[in-house]
């Protein structure tokens, strides 16, 4: 993906929306509007860069749209804020902004990232007192509207001559906001935006909120209760959106949910005293995200699209963010020695803490007992991302302390079996930088026949015995590490939903990361500081070694030491895991998202323990706090997203996403629909493609076919 499509994607968020791109063409700058369905369109928009960013001048509007036209009243949320700043020092802005774009010498753009999605009139005030607040310093007064159109990072600005180059001069994935992080900037004494875009009905139902709860009650979910009637302490936006959509999820119309939140004790709109025509344009928000999480649902089978809802809170992110661990660190060392996305260095301190402590920590819970060994699994975009370096040098540091960890990185059934039977008690992880080869091999060949099955008795410390053609082979005490690797679109062809019932793939952590153009380095030596890096990491690891390799020399077996959560850590763990449950099981593939979520939680016991365990090296009984709890869910955060997007594309063949892909472009066109010959010269169909595409589409009931003047028409239904 072209880096600026993926920071358009950054910006905009996952959901289905529309992008809007602007251009200056010719002498005369003539204004062109184009608009494209995202992310199916992307491709499209990455072909309108490389054609004109050498000629024109480039732009890009950071609100997603609901509708084609770059219109307010079709801006449903914002991900962002943002600020033209022209002569403004970015140095001088109150909140430091995520990106910095320099549109021309000495004049410059600044965008924040938004933690949560955030209602346009919000984001817009904001922008506003931003804008305001700094005009003296050279900001532009007027850059503050909805559908703001910045420039396009990596192109030109031809209000210059010679033209000027247009460069993102800083980007901070980390530095991403709530709307409460801009009180720094005063309110204006009046805020002219608060007009009705869509009017309050006339007449509403005459029904009370009770009324209304009373009638769903058997429907509505239990939580919605609480949601209603008590006061938040923090993260009122994000308590009121839970409520409309937990409404509109029973089938409540947009006046009932508005008659419901207009009493809720969550209503942020009646707290700041603001009038009830934008709480209403707050609940046309929440419809409009809810109908559009089922965008193409009937080609996908009603895919679920992203989770709304946070594992933290905000007090608790700052908290996660200052307790400094050896994920950090290493994460740290490795971001400085490759350019590798940091996510994956993560997942390499995982499976090194992993290697270290898994054969000598056990957790004795009400279903059984756990060890903290790890399985993960990096999804990568393209050889750019690194994938295999970041491998290599995870299992190095392994290797140098602990060589007997490394198991053989190919082999059979069997031969895994004969060698995990020699390796009672002793962490043995299978090195796969490429595992779609051996996922193919499983799905396809009758000689791998139960595999799946035998690594995840492995992964669960469980004994295991198969019969082979000469001797019966058992394994005992096992402690079975997976660090494995695969090419995106090639593990998605592979991965069915069989593999995610059954239990085997919700056992791996998934690290998704695309190719960032921005964090390629030129090859050349080692820096002392890296070195230096590199060995401080290696004397941790080796500390860490030693106190957990320790043998008892009455009979000569490993020291072993028992987990124990406070009674904080469980209850934080356990409110997480509800919402993970939650997640999956509201979702449209809830028996596949709710397998994968709820496996993920017990991952986090996991990455809290090792995290535990890496600290207290002197012996004794491991405590996990709440805070490790804390931190362990600050890594799951991300990892959720990336298990879903694996859940996205489980058992979606590819036929299915060019339906999705027409689907899409079709819903774009206006009520008389678009020619079935645009469709194919679009996607390069052929006539009978085209025929069968089209009545399928047809015949699910998503489009409608006709004539319109001699021409055949397609049209949304």
């Amino acid at each position: 993906m072209d880096t600026r499509v993926g920071l358009i994607q950054w910006l905009v968020g996952s959901e289905p929306c529309y992008v809007s791109i602007g251009l200056k063409i010719g002498e005369d700058k003539e204004w062109v509007d184009r608009s494209y369905a995202f992310p199916s369109e992307a491709t499209d928009i990455e072909e309108l860069f490389r054609a004109h960013e050498q000629i024109h001048d480039l732009y890009f509007c950071p609100t997603p749209l609901s509708k084609r036209n770059r219109t307010k009243i079709n801006v449903p949320y914002s991900y962002c804020c943002w600020a033209d700043l022209d002569d403004c020092p970015p140095e001088k802005l109150l909140v430091p902004p995520s990106i910095v774009v320099e549109s021309s010498i000495g004049r410059h753009q600044a965008i924040w990232k938004l933690r949560d999605m955030a209602g346009p009139l919000d984001v817009e005030n904001i922008n506003r007192r931003i804008a305001y607040y700094h005009h003296s310093d050279g900001c532009d007064k007027t850059g503050w509207d909805l559908t703001q159109m910045l420039r396009v990072p990596n192109s030109y600005n031809f209000k210059h001559m010679p033209a000027q180059a247009v460069r993102l001069k800083e980007f901070y994935n980390g530095r991403v906001y709530t709307l409460s992080d801009f009180d720094v900037y005063p309110e204006l004494e009046q805020i002219s935006q608060e007009t009705i875009l869509i009017p309050i009905p006339t007449q509403l139902p005459d029904e009370t909120a009770h009324d209304i709860l009373a009638a769903l009650a058997n429907s509505v979910h239990p939580r919605v209760n609480r949601l209603f009637s008590e006061v938040p302490t923090v993260d009122w936006s994000t308590n009121l959106w839970d409520l409309e959509q937990c409404l509109f999820e029973v089938g409540a119309t947009p006046q009932q949910v508005f008659i419901v939140v207009r009493e809720a004790a969550c209503n942020k709109f009646s707290r700041d005293g603001r009038p009830d025509n934008v709480l209403w344009q707050e609940v046309q928000r929440a419809q409009a995200y809810h109908q559009r999480k089922g965008f193409g649902a009937s080609v996908a089978q009603t895919r679920y699209v992203n989770s709304d809802r946070n594992l933290l809170s905000n007090e608790e992110v700052s908290v996660a963010d200052d307790y400094g661990c050896f994920i950090d660190d290493y994460k740290e060392w490795g971001t400085e020695a490759s350019d590798a996305p940091p996510q994956y260095h993560i997942g390499g301190a995982l499976v090194i803490l992993s290697s270290l402590m898994a054969a000598n920590l056990k957790l004795d819970t009400s279903f059984g007992s756990i060890i903290p060994n790890v399985w993960l699994m990096i999804v990568a975009d393209t050889t750019l991302t690194r994938k295999s370096t970041t491998m290599d040098m995870a299992m190095d540091v392994i290797v140098e302390v602990t060589p007997d960890a490394l198991m053989a990185t190919d082999g059979s059934v069997e031969g895994i079996m004969q060698a995990m039977s020699l390796r009672a008690g002793i962490p043995s992880i299978m090195l796969r930088d490429e595992f779609s080869g051996l996922l193919e091999l499983m799905n396809k060949r009758d000689y791998y026949a139960g595999m799946m099955e035998m690594l995840t008795k492995l992964y669960d410390n469980k004994p295991y015995r198969r019969q082979l053609k000469k001797e019966t082979v058992a394994i005992e005490d096992p402690v079975f590490i997976m660090y494995t690797g695969g090419v995106k679109e090639k593990l998605y062809s592979l991965i069915q939903p069989n593999h995610i019932t059954s239990g085997f793939f919700p056992r791996f952590i998934f690290v998704v990361a695309d190719a960032d153009f921005n964090r390629i380095r030129p090859l050349g030596p080692p820096t002392e500081r890296g070195v230096e890096s590199r060995r401080i990491i290696l004397d941790r690891v080796r500390d860490i070694h030693y106190a957990y390799s320790q043998v008892d020399r009455s009979n000569f077996t490993q020291s072993y030491r028992k987990l124990k959560l406070t009674d904080t850590a469980w209850r934080r763990f356990n409110a997480a895991d509800e919402i993970l449950q939650t997640i999956g099981m509201q979702s449209g593939t809830s028996d596949l998202l709710t397998p994968m979520l709820t496996r993920l939680g017990i991952s986090g016991i996991k990455v809290a323990s090792l995290l535990a365990g890496s600290e207290q090296l002197d012996g004794g009984p491991v405590t996990v706090d709440e805070i490790h709890i804390v931190k362990a869910l600050s890594y799951l955060e991300n990892f959720k997203e990336h298990a879903i997007q694996v859940v996205n594309n489980t058992g979606v063949s590819t036929t299915e996403k060019q339906l999705q892909r027409i689907f899409s472009f079709v819903e774009g066109a206006d009520a008389n629909g678009i020619a079935r010959s645009i469709i194919m010269q679009k996607f390069g169909l052929m006539a009978r493609d085209a025929d069968v595409i089209l009545t399928t589409l047809s015949q699910r009931g998503m489009v409608k076919l006709g004539r319109t003047g001699g021409t055949q028409m397609v049209a949304k239904v």
